[in-house]
Formats: structure tokens, sequence, C-alpha cells
């Protein structure tokens, strides 16, 4: 029970998270949820040694979804079609400031058109 409960606030936290870095890093949000990850983290630290493995399942979990739905975000901008997945996933994982500036780059070429 303990464990299903650790997966679904780790994926709901994650997809907060993820939906503040991405297109562009929000600090304010992405503050909030990162301390609401620390306080579920010592709690679950706290309760006892048994309760360990609910906490790094808690911070996998975040991670993971975090992760992969930043991935979605950044495919459905599509800043890159031409682009394998394998590519892709790399870039949105340890060059996100690249896919940054492309956004940002594009949002700048839209508002000259009009």
């Amino acid at each position: 029970m303990y464990f299903a409960i650790a997966v679904l606030a780790g994926i709901c936290l994650g997809i907060l998270l993820a939906g503040t870095q991405v297109p562009v890093n929000r600090w304010v949000p992405s503050a909030a949820v990162m301390i609401l990850f620390l306080l579920g983290a010592v709690a679950s630290f706290r309760l006892g040694a048994e309760f360990t493995l609910v906490g790094v399942t808690f911070a996998v979990a975040m991670m993971l979804s975090s992760w992969i739905y930043q991935f979605a975000i950044w495919k459905r901008e599509g800043l890159l079609p031409g682009v394998s997945l394998r590519r892709l996933v790399y870039l949105s994982f340890m060059n996100p400031q690249y896919l940054r500036a492309l956004y940002r780059e594009r949002l700048r070429a839209v508002s000259g058109q009009t």
C-alpha cells in the first residue's frame, strides 16, 4: 500500500516538475515542487528503516515520470522534426538548454512574421 502511494505521489510530482521546466524553466513553481519532494522524502526516511525503500521508490517514480513527460512535451513542440528518437531523448536529458534556445528562436521567428 505504501509503495502504491509513493509511486502515485512521485508520478504526480514528476509531471508537475516537468511542466515547470519545459519549454522554459520557471524557478518559483519548480522550487515549490522540489520542496514538496523534499518533504515527502524526509517524511519517508524519518518513519524508519522499513520506509527507506518507499522513499527511494518515491524519488525514482518522480524522476522517471518527469523525464518521460519532459520528453513528451519536447516532442509535441516539434522543434526538430527530422531528428531521431534517440537523439531527441539525449537532448532532452543531457542538453535541454539547446532545446530551450531552439524554442526561443522559433517564438522570435513566429512573432516576427505576424
